[in-house]
């Protein structure tokens, strides 16, 4: 079964997402999104159907590993994953203008898995007729970015055939909150290692926050026993050197 409503609700849901509603209802998913573990995104990756299976697994994971926002990763155009030689970039940019406050740029490095997975998508969009740089690389078989309802709704519903549970809280925005978590844990074994960073730090940078507040406020996921010897450890570290 096609995994892509009609084509006629990706303009009503365009329109949606503009309105006072669509935007309310992106910041309840997004707070309430939760990581996912390992065993889901295995599971989910099985359950990818349809023409669009390539696309959608493609779009699921550069969320899981580069931490972009949804709507940041629909903006992108072929030339955006695809360099001059025809190969997929190292490296993935959004734009300033087409991040969310539009201050600056982020780049993020792909890893091989994940450039293996844009390839082939990248590889059913020439057969379709897609080589423009110019065009979306994330779109339908018309040429239009699907929408963020629209994948947000693909996401659930993929979440729903690979069994977990609990369903509630898992959405699009998932995708970024389990690079986040992923992040954190790879950032404090680095601390309890011995390295001189600061965890939270390291999160604000991926996660492009303005504020280390907005980063602790962002993490809201986080066990709070987890976030007291996170917030003690830094602390201790600060007396340990001024000693």
């Amino acid at each position: 079964m096609n995994e892509v409503p009609n084509i006629s609700l990706n303009v009503h849901n365009r329109k949606k997402t503009q309105g006072k509603h669509g935007k309310n209802k992106e910041k309840q998913y997004m707070a309430t999104a939760r990581p996912l573990e390992r065993t889901e995104i295995n599971a989910m990756l099985a359950e990818f159907k349809g023409l669009y299976r390539d696309r959608n697994k493609a779009l699921f994971l550069l969320g899981l590993t580069t931490g972009f926002r949804i709507s940041e990763l629909l903006s992108l155009t072929i030339s955006d994953i695809v360099d001059e030689s025809g190969a997929i970039v190292e490296a993935l940019t959004v734009s300033r203008g087409r991040m969310k406050g539009k201050k600056r740029s982020r780049s993020v490095w792909l890893s091989e898995q994940v450039r293996a997975v844009i390839d082939d998508w990248c590889n059913q969009l020439r057969k379709l007729g897609f080589r423009a740089g110019n065009e979306y690389a994330f779109c339908q078989a018309n040429g239009e970015p699907i929408s963020y309802y629209e994948y947000w709704d693909i996401v659930k519903r993929t979440a729903r055939r690979a069994g977990l549970s609990p369903i509630r809280g898992v959405s699009t925005h998932s995708m970024r909150k389990t690079f986040a978590r992923n992040v954190w844990r790879d950032a404090k074994r680095r601390e309890r290692g011995g390295e001189h960073i600061d965890a939270w730090k390291v999160v604000q940078e991926a996660l492009g926050h303005k504020s280390i507040e907005s980063t602790q406020h962002y993490m809201n996921f986080l066990d709070r026993n987890e976030i007291k010897s996170s917030v003690i450890a830094a602390q201790e570290a600060v007396l340990c050197h001024s000693e």
